[in-house]
């Protein structure tokens, strides 16, 4: 949710890095990425394509303080439903690029 989160993450796990994102940083790197063609992916070569695109598209501009989502724990009601809205937008980009068009694999026909 944060990047100082990321920054431990990558700590323990330097080679995530091209993996690694905030939700907001991803979500907004959705919008620069090049999605072409990945409606076509069934969903698990789509997710492991939609982590490289945005790698590639965080190229285009450095990380900001609005990468950041505040931990609501022990603040005021308002502060959680702020946090759940940010959440909430966050997320939308993301699941719209990976529920669309869900292709199922079906297993491959036994020859008789």
């Amino acid at each position: 949710m944060t990047r100082d989160q990321r920054r431990t993450v990558l700590e323990a796990s330097p080679r995530g890095l091209r993996r690694t994102f905030t939700l907001t940083e991803a979500a907004d790197l959705v919008q620069r990425a090049d999605l072409t063609g990945l409606s076509l992916l069934p969903l698990t070569a789509r997710a492991r394509e939609l982590g490289r695109r945005l790698d590639a598209a965080r190229a285009d501009g450095p990380t900001a303080d609005s990468d950041d989502i505040a931990d609501p724990i022990g603040q005021h009601a308002a502060v959680h439903q702020e946090v759940a809205g940010l959440v909430a937008a966050a997320l939308r980009p993301l699941a719209d690029v990976l529920s669309t068009s869900i292709r199922v694999q079906l297993p491959a026909p036994v020859a008789a």
